[in-house]
């Protein structure tokens, strides 16, 4: 399982952002580009910890087996899978400014496992591998 814990993983997903066009046409899914820039932004912050404070979820999605079938799986993420309203607070401004907000984000994941954490809204408490694995596969998925 890629982790932008890994470096060659990390630079792989920076290398896809940097070469996105403001332009770019969706695939699928209701987002447009920028918009998926914002909402993988507001992801990287739940992550960590700039949202404010989350009260810890109860229910299968926050338990281990939970945690695994979505972090782990060797399943792709589901197209138009739902998501949470505080996924997409961001508003788009600059494409070129939100493109390096979120490189910045990214390589922050460089600085190791000792930062602070967020809970996330739907899995609660992880690892820092797990928040490396999850946001890899998020964003992944979107720039798919």
């Amino acid at each position: 399982m890629k982790s932008l814990f890994d470096s060659n993983a990390r630079t792989e997903i920076i290398r896809r952002v940097n070469g996105l066009k403001p332009d770019a046409q969706a695939r699928w899914g209701k987002m447009n580009i920028a918009q998926m820039l914002c909402h993988c932004i507001d992801g990287l912050k739940i992550t960590f910890a700039e949202k404010g404070e989350i009260k810890p979820p109860k229910g299968f999605m926050s338990t281990a087996l939970g945690q695994w079938l979505i972090i782990n799986a060797p399943l792709p993420v589901p197209k138009n899978a739902p998501s949470m309203p505080m996924y997409f607070e961001l508003k788009p401004e600059l494409f070129a400014e939100d493109c390096k907000r979120l490189t910045e984000y990214l390589e922050r994941f460089a600085q190791g496992r000792e930062q602070k954490w967020g809970i996330h809204p739907a899995f609660g408490k992880m690892t820092p591998e797990q928040n490396a694995r999850l946001q890899y596969r998020h964003i992944d998925h979107h720039l798919r």
